[in-house]
């Protein structure tokens, strides 16, 4: 099974973390030259996809076509399963297993078999009954868990997900329509390989600092907070907190009645 690594061609440092991440853990892998910003508006006619209308920055947008890319790719070429991973991820010790033996790990109606942890809480399906594989668990995701740095996806699921995209009136950022608006709209079937055995740099605590343009592109369209404002933000959070308590709770309630359970998501 292809294992594709998306990455800008001039991006040195990041492919050889890359290097580093894969061959350290015996794992093939191809890098995906990222759509840059420079070829957005070509690569988007290409696939068919709109990109007028949206809030989001070009790099953001870039990134977007650099997965709906290697779905294309996928269907062009009848690859029953890919990998998809971002260049600034962090495998676990033992990723060699999973990853090398990923299709003998997935239940048999995986949409999206995803590989990496982005919230600390995640909710489940308490229906289905977790699997218990090698020393990890794989649990059904109930709810939206964002965060495009490593999964797997089907052919079904690549071909889906370009029709899909390809109808948004207003774009938004891929890991909110692959692991948010697919999940719910379409009862996708998106498993969760947990602890999870990838992490992006910037979730975790150990990884060396890499330039993210992305994160730049979000901090010019939300802001980012000065000093006063980060005080006032904490105070005003902490009184939408204690005012959210009851209403949480009265959620959780809802949540196990609905067969839904929270579960902490960890990296190892």
């Amino acid at each position: 099974m292809k294992k594709l690594i998306i990455s800008l061609e001039n991006a040195h440092d990041r492919r050889q973390h890359i290097k580093e991440q894969f061959e350290s853990n015996n794992i093939s892998y191809d890098f995906f030259d990222a759509v840059n910003t420079t070829e957005i508006d070509t690569v988007a006619e290409k696939l068919n996809i709109p990109i007028t209308n949206t809030r989001l920055g070009k790099n953001e947008i870039a990134c977007f076509l650099s997965h709906a890319s290697i779905w294309q790719l996928a269907v062009d070429n009848n690859y029953p399963y890919v990998c998809i991973f971002e260049d600034d991820v962090y495998l676990s010790e033992d990723s060699e297993y999973y990853l090398n033996n990923i299709l003998e790990l997935k239940p048999d109606d995986t949409h999206i078999l995803k590989l990496e942890v982005y919230n600390k809480v995640i909710k489940v399906n308490g229906s289905f009954k977790s699997l218990k594989v090698g020393d990890r668990e794989i649990v059904k995701l109930a709810t939206k868990h964002t965060g495009c740095a490593g999964y797997m996806i089907t052919l079904e699921t690549a071909r889906i997900l370009l029709d899909i995209v390809r109808d948004y009136e207003k774009l938004i950022p891929v890991d909110h329509i692959v692991f948010g608006d697919f999940l719910r709209d379409y009862e996708a079937n998106i498993y969760q390989v947990m602890p999870a055995i990838c992490i992006q740099s910037q979730h975790y605590k150990y990884a060396k600092p890499m330039i993210s343009y992305l994160e730049s592109e979000r901090i010019d369209r939300y802001g980012m907070p000065t000093n006063n404002k980060r005080f006032v933000s904490k105070v005003v959070r902490e009184g939408k907190r204690l005012i959210k308590q009851p209403k949480n709770a009265i959620e959780k309630i809802n949540l196990r009645l609905k067969g839904i359970r929270e579960l902490k998501l960890t990296f190892r």
